[in-house]
Parts: structure tokens; sequence; C-alpha cells
């Protein structure tokens, strides 16, 4: 099977590769509430 361009979802120590955002720029502007809503882009969400 294709692996679709996927790649590893956790770093060697099992946690998860990926960026927080809404935590990553409220720690950077501390002073601000950020709320980060991501938009769903995927067109084949229904038939995953």
């Amino acid at each position: 099977t294709a692996d679709h361009g996927m790649k590893a979802k956790t770093n060697f120590d099992g946690e998860p590769n990926a960026i927080f955002l809404e935590d990553l720029l409220n720690k950077k502007f501390p002073q601000e509430n950020f709320k980060v809503i991501p938009p769903i882009t995927d067109p084949y969400v229904v038939h995953h």
C-alpha cells in the first residue's frame, strides 16, 4: 500500500510529533489570549 506521504506521528520519546500553535503563541505573546481554530481542508474527511 502507498504511504500517501505520511510521516511518524511521534518522536523518539513517544511524544506527539506536533506543534501546538495556540500554546506556542500564548507563550511567546503572554499579553495576548490566542484561540487557534484549524479549518478542515481535506475534501475526503467524510470518507476517511
